[in-house]
């Protein structure tokens, strides 16, 4: 996907969606090593990699609810907390978590 594709995926924040443009500025590639960079405080930022059947997702401090709920693949890190509902019905993944 392109960044602008990224940009306009809705993404839950608080109680209610919005593009992930809107939020979080999208640049460079994961066209080679279908890496996804999330930066900042994403704590309140629902619903990270649902649904995720390959690739890797770094969030490099906090995450929020649901993050990866659903994968079939794929690897998700976190270099701070996450919220509850880690990881909900997936299948076969892995988290890591480094401590802050």
């Amino acid at each position: 996907m392109s960044p602008a594709e990224i940009a306009s995926i809705p993404i839950q924040h608080g109680n209610r969606q919005r593009p992930l443009g809107d939020l979080f500025k999208v640049n460079g590639s994961a066209k080679d090593d279908l890496t996804l960079i999330w930066q900042g405080d994403c704590s309140r930022v629902k619903r990270i990699g649902v649904g995720m059947s390959e690739g890797t997702i770094l969030v490099e401090q906090s995450a929020g609810n649901h993050l990866g709920a659903e994968m079939s693949g794929g690897r998700i890190e976190v270099q701070g907390n996450a919220a509850d509902w880690v990881g909900a019905e997936m299948k076969g993944e892995r988290f890591s978590f480094t401590e802050v």
